[in-house]
């Protein structure tokens, strides 16, 4: 992931920047959880383990962990700036 310098921003782009940052997340999830229940799924039914699907997953994983940690800092920087105003 790219460093941002978040102070250079103005608070209109912080916050569209969290509100992106929060639509990522929430479709993140969701693809998580699904394809590692298919997955978890498919082989107790006895079908083979499926390693593409987990690395799909878990490229998700990181990519969420990712944009979590953009998310918190562009919180601290919305939270900073409005106690300073």
């Amino acid at each position: 992931m790219i460093f941002q310098d978040y102070k250079r921003l103005s608070i209109e782009e912080l916050k569209d920047r969290k509100r992106v940052l929060k639509v990522i997340l929430l479709l993140s999830v969701p693809i998580i959880l699904g394809t590692v229940f298919f997955t978890l799924q498919d082989y107790f039914n006895g079908q083979p383990f499926d390693l593409s699907a987990n690395l799909f997953a878990l490229v998700f994983l990181f990519q969420a962990i990712g944009v979590y940690y953009s998310f918190k800092k562009i919180g601290k920087e919305l939270e900073k700036r409005n106690l300073e105003d």
